[in-house]
Parts: structure tokens; C-alpha cells; sequence
């Protein structure tokens, strides 16, 4: 991934046209300590997670076995999220925007035969299970058993939900040679739904689209603490992400 720009005190927004959206022309020495809602912060924390795990598996790594979601990358994410937000102070219309499509980062779903005696003592709320294998991810990653729910005549599914974001992709494969286990899948949340999609640009630049059903918000955060609002579009409600994803060229 193309190292994300840094942003620092002074933040240019060069607007074309659009609805409510307020963006300062030039905001010179915000605060040091700008105050952000709760709700926009903790929001702003697990899309960074979610831009950070995109990168590490985009290459065709479809399951890479890095399991922790790099830190370094997720946090200059968290920051130009923050910026765009800076610069756009009141209540833009794409501010609520969070990303809830793709893979759920703390969620992974585990269909068991119903003759796996250890997932009667995981469901039985047993410390221990008796399965070695099981036990031995389960003390590494944390996880805990939130859902149980019949899937066919002989087997069920386990609903196990992580302590934290992680690169739930590079874990599955851990644990299909668990005896008895069927299936082991990401929780998957299907589009439509809000999204916000990060493309590193030329010249250490950095493209954000907001998309909301159907509409796309561009910003553009380029070196010299600069801004850009490139515009906002009606997409169709079909294919949004595509049509997204679509306009991510001609950086």
C-alpha cells in the first residue's frame, strides 16, 4: 500500500457543488484538542481496522495468515478520517457514515456436527472443552461462544465473536481440522449498506468515498494539509459498490 500522507494543522476544503455540505474554505490552526462525538470516534476506530484489513488482503492473499490487522496502517486511516471530518465541521450529510458491509472483523461462524461432544461442553459454558485444538485457539484469541442455532438434522452452528478486529479470514483455516467442525466462515454482512472505500493515489495522495445507498461523497487528502471535496453523486441503488469501486481511477 502506498504509505498514507500524514495531515497535520492546516486544512484546505476546495468544494464543487454540494446540497448542505459546509466545508471551510481554509481552516488555519484548528484546535489542538478538536472535539469529535463519541459516536463518530468509536465508529471512525473500526473503519480504520476495516481499510487496514482491505490493504493486507487486496493482493489475491485471500487467506493470509497475518492475523493481527497492522496497527501502523489502521491508525494513518483513523487520522484521515478525522481530517475529512475536521474539515467539514457541522452536520455533513455523510458524518453518520460507517462502514457496515463485508466481513465482520470479530465475528466467525462454525458449523459442528452434532456428535462433537466438545461443543456440548463449549455450549455447556465449560472453561475447557476437551479438544485440544479448539481449546488452544480459544485461549490465543479470546473468543467467546455468543449464538447456537440448529443448521441441519446433524449439525449446528456456533456464532464465536472476538475481543477485538482482527483478520478473521487468516483464522478460519485454524479451525476445519477440528474434529467434528463442517464449516468455518467469516459472518458476512451483505450490500447494500453504507460504506467507505480508501484509494491511495499518486503522490502520496489519498482518495475517500463515503457511499450511503445511493450516493458517493469524493474527498481527496493530498501533502500540504490539504482537503479536497471532489464532488458528491447519485449512484445507482443496484451495483453501488461497483459503480464505487468504479471510480477509484484517474488518480
Amino acid at each position: 500500500m502506498t504509505r498514507l500522507l500524514r495531515i497535520s494543522s492546516t486544512i484546505g476544503c476546495v468544494l464543487a457543488a454540494l446540497g448542505s455540505v459546509s466545508c471551510a474554505e481554509k481552516v488555519v490552526n484548528p484546535p489542538a484538542s478538536p472535539q469529535f462525538p463519541d459516536s463518530v470516534l468509536v465508529g471512525y476506530v473500526h473503519d480504520a481496522h476495516v481499510l487496514a484489513w482491505r490493504d493486507l488482503t487486496s493482493g489475491g492473499q485471500v487467506a493470509t495468515d497475518q492475523i493481527e490487522i497492522p496497527q501502523a496502517t489502521a491508525d494513518e486511516y483513523y487520522q484521515a478520517l478525522k481530517r475529512v471530518y475536521l474539515a467539514c465541521p457541522g452536520k455533513a450529510p455523510f458524518a453518520d457514515i460507517h462502514i457496515s458491509v463485508g466481513n465482520d472483523l470479530r465475528m466467525i461462524v462454525v458449523g459442528v456436527r452434532k456428535t462433537a461432544h466438545w461443543a456440548d461442553s463449549l455450549i455447556a459454558g465449560a472453561s475447557t472443552t476437551g479438544n485440544a485444538r479448539f481449546d488452544s485457539l480459544r485461549r490465543e484469541y479470546r473468543f467467546s461462544l455468543v449464538d447456537v442455532s440448529p443448521f441441519t438434522e446433524t449439525s449446528r452452528v456456533l456464532v464465536l465473536q472476538l475481543p477485538r478486529d482482527m483478520n478473521t479470514l487468516a483464522l478460519i483455516p485454524m479451525f476445519i481440522p477440528i474434529e467434528g467442525v463442517v464449516f468455518a466462515e467469516p459472518n458476512s454482512r451483505p450490500y447494500p449498506g453504507l460504506d467507505i472505500i480508501a484509494t491511495p493515489g499518486t503522490g502520496h495522495r489519498l482518495r475517500l468515498q463515503y457511499v450511503q445507498v445511493c450516493t458517493l461523497w469524493q474527498f481527496t487528502l493530498s501533502p500540504g494539509d490539504t482537503v479536497t471535496f471532489d464532488g458528491h453523486w447519485g449512484i445507482p441503488c443496484k451495483g453501488v459498490r461497483q459503480r464505487a469501486e468504479h471510480q477509484r481511477g484517474g488518480m
